[in-house]
C-alpha cells in the first residue's frame, strides 16, 4: 500500500484498488477531475 503511495502513479486507482479513499480526497480528485 505504502509502495503504491511512494511511486505516485495513480493515487486514486491506489486508493481504489487498495482501501476505500477518505471523503475529502474523493472530493479532491473529483474536482481536479
Amino acid at each position: 500500500m505504502e509502495k503504491f503511495n511512494e511511486s505516485n502513479i495513480s493515487p486514486s486507482i491506489s486508493w481504489n484498488n487498495s482501501i476505500p479513499p477518505s471523503p475529502s480526497y474523493c472530493s479532491s480528485t473529483t474536482l481536479v477531475h
